[in-house]
């Protein structure tokens, strides 16, 4: 196997594959890539609460996101929904 992953074609094929991927990984927002708390504008500058809704969200809805996430200004427009967590 050691032979395998020293030939010249799978290094060429690595090295596309990781140009390739550092291309769109410079492309793309981190927005894009992990909608969470922490790239989400209603986060406060405390970086623990939602300032949507005044609120602190539990780990799971801060790791995963939730469905008010925005990357938008959160003035632009008025949430009259419930809390989502």
């Amino acid at each position: 196997m050691p032979k395998i992953r020293k030939s010249p074609s799978i290094n060429k094929s690595a090295e596309g594959l990781s140009a390739a991927m550092s291309h769109w990984l410079n492309a793309i927002d981190p927005v894009d890539l992990w909608p969470t708390c922490f790239t989400c504008r209603n986060l406060a500058n405390d970086n623990r609460t939602c300032s949507l809704f005044k609120a602190q969200p539990p780990v799971n809805v801060v790791v995963k996101g939730c469905d008010k996430y925005s990357d938008i200004d959160p003035e632009v427009g008025s949430i009259e929904d419930d809390i989502p967590f």
